[in-house]
């Protein structure tokens, strides 16, 4: 999978879905931002994830979990794999692959 590094903001996540490539069989999970996979539960318009990714290896991977939720909202760490809420306000947006990294300030 291709994914996006994302830094800035804190991110939420509520649970999360496993993936498999069929290529190289290598499975992962993916954290869900709210607003993605919680049908606005905690107050963001629904966006669906995908049911199909890219695998790092160039592979397509598929979901085989389902929606797996966590006991309560948490703060998502650094280096994890998540589906951010698209804000763009399209009709069609639907949660995007990323590699969480906050902002790293600076020390002197």
């Amino acid at each position: 999978m291709k994914a996006h590094i994302k830094k800035g903001k804190s991110i939420s996540i509520h649970g999360g879905m496993k993936y498999r490539c069929e290529s190289c069989g290598k499975a992962w999970f993916m954290s869900l931002e709210i607003g993605v996979e919680d049908f606005g539960k905690h107050g963001r318009p629904h966006q669906p994830a995908p049911f199909i990714i890219k695998c790092d290896c160039g592979g397509l991977a598929q979901d085989i979990s389902g929606y797996l939720p966590f006991p309560t909202v948490r703060p998502l760490l650094p280096g994890l794999r998540y589906f951010a809420y698209d804000s763009s306000g399209r009709d069609d947006a639907c949660g995007q692959p990323h590699t969480y990294q906050p902002e790293q300030e600076a020390t002197i």
